[in-house]
């Protein structure tokens, strides 16, 4: 059984979300990203990061179409 992993540092972020390693630092430092952990090293847990991702939807001529 394979378990999937739930959190995940930076670089692993950027990876699976497409974010850049930079601009995780500058959300932080702005208080504006996805919520994080540091019991140490940085963390996230990746269901916070899709939480915000979904926080901002980018509206286009085929995604207001498709909702009439």
């Amino acid at each position: 059984m394979e378990m999937q992993k739930i959190s995940g540092n930076p670089k692993e972020i950027s990876e699976a979300f497409g974010i850049p390693v930079k601009t995780l630092a500058q959300l932080r430092w702005l208080n504006r990203g996805p919520k994080y952990y540091k019991p140490g090293k940085i963390i996230y847990c990746y269901s916070d990061v899709e939480a915000w991702l979904k926080q901002f939807p980018v509206k286009t001529k085929d995604s207001e179409a498709a909702v009439r």
